[in-house]
């Protein structure tokens, strides 16, 4: 009996390390920054070759492409992909083959946005029924360009808080079930960092174990006093990473920061999810709130992948330092070194 429990003993405790083993990544799979574009003829081939270069000299290995649709409003059931406003397959087709060449890994990723520019977060469709429906008709049709271009990693949204409840759980199930019946490459969702009406996105979600990775738009402030010293800004990005590990180690996944940036303003820590900052540029404090995030993030051991919010692609030509930049542009910024060096 003694030898049969010592068997036993045995076989679970390998069990588990090799469980834990599996959700520890040796290195960051994923080192990326976005590259967003609006409009129909948005990833000119240009502007693309331009950002696979500028990819290249911040040691990026993976490039991630935004293709955006878009609803009337919040209420909206109906989702339009053949908007003026949302790229083209053509273009992008170009984008994935040239990353391609250049041995860069890639990860599409399809947002749903408003039409009166209000936060997808607060997206609640009169009727989810007719919703999801169309979302299934527009994935199917997105899953099969992806396995025909061979794309990595599909993000299959973001920030959709009202309609990532548990409620709509097994919505999302078929969803995901649906996409890999035509597409066999990773896929994950980009889920909120923060609380609204009382709930934290990346928490509420229930249907984690059906995705390749625990994916977060990581964009948590930081106060005015932890940015006397580095080791503050460390210390507190540290503690609260830990909640996404708690996901992590919940649903036995790895982490992807779908979304992390910090703008280039003076108060860009106090909300680093705005893209309207004002105020002046500051390139220390924004290099300093990378630096220790990072940081961070490095002391956590099932991180599989970390992108870099953004390069516009209007922006991606230029080859001046963005000196002024008070959004999230980084190019010849003392941030870029510092995302470079970590990367």
């Amino acid at each position: 009996i003694s030898i049969f429990y010592l068997l036993l003993y045995c076989f679970i405790t390998v069990s588990c390390l090799k469980e834990t083993n599996e959700l520890i990544s040796d290195g960051f799979y994923h080192k990326s920054l976005v590259l967003t574009g609006y409009g129909l003829s948005s990833y000119d081939e240009k502007s693309v070759d331009k950002y696979l270069e500028k990819s290249k000299n911040l040691n990026a290995n993976t490039v991630s492409f935004l293709y955006t649709c878009y609803v009337e409003d919040r209420y909206s059931s109906n989702i339009d992909c053949s908007s003026y406003d949302t790229p083209s397959l053509k273009e992008i087709s170009y984008a994935i083959i040239a990353a391609k060449k250049l041995n860069f890994r890639v990860t599409l990723r399809f947002y749903i946005d408003l039409k009166t520019k209000d936060w997808r977060c607060h997206l609640n469709p009169k009727s989810k029924k007719s919703f999801f429906k169309d979302l299934d008709q527009k994935y199917k049709d997105f899953a099969i360009f992806l396995e025909k271009e061979k794309v990595d990693t599909f993000i299959i949204g973001a920030e959709l808080c009202q309609l990532t409840k548990k409620e709509f759980k097994h919505q999302w199930i078929d969803l995901i079930t649906s996409i890999r019946k035509n597409y066999y490459g990773k896929i994950t969702y980009g889920s909120n960092w923060g609380e609204v009406n009382g709930e934290r996105e990346f928490e509420q979600i229930s249907f984690w174990h059906a995705l390749d990775f625990i994916g977060i738009d990581h964009y948590k402030p930081i106060s005015d006093e932890k940015l006397t010293n580095g080791d503050l800004i460390f210390e507190d990005q540290k503690q609260f990473f830990k909640k996404y590990e708690t996901i992590a180690y919940k649903y036995r996944k790895r982490i992807i920061f779908t979304e992390i940036g910090f703008p280039g303003a003076s108060d860009g820590h106090r909300e680093p999810f705005s893209w309207t900052m004002k105020g002046v540029s500051n390139q220390k404090r924004q290099a300093l709130l990378y630096k220790e995030t990072l940081k961070a993030i490095s002391t956590m051991s099932m991180v599989e992948g970390i992108y870099i919010w953004r390069m516009d692609i209007q922006k991606s030509l230029s080859e001046k330092p963005f000196v002024n930049e008070r959004g999230y542009e980084l190019w010849g910024r003392e941030a870029w070194d510092e995302i470079k060096n970590f990367f």
